[in-house]
């Protein structure tokens, strides 16, 4: 990958993290399309902020679309 090409990924993976922060916190119905789209959100950074305004049901979305089935699951559960 060329360095112009990962700064312009790095970058978007930036913007997309922030929606979700704000997106999170006004819950909005912008959220769950965002955090279901292959946005490259960081899952640690992301799962932070869901969890602080109680977002669960897109926090379960994350983990499933990283691959954490077990967490969503519990997630879930709840």
């Amino acid at each position: 990958m060329s360095i112009e090409l990962h700064g312009f990924c790095h970058i978007f993976q930036e913007i997309n993290v922030a929606l979700l922060k704000l997106y999170a916190e006004v819950n909005s119905s912008e959220l769950l399309p965002l955090v279901e789209a292959e946005t490259g959100c960081d899952m640690k950074d992301g799962a932070e902020w869901l969890e602080k305004y109680n977002r669960h049901h897109a926090l379960a979305m994350l983990s499933n679309h990283h691959g954490d089935n077990d967490r969503a699951l519990n997630i879930w559960s709840r």
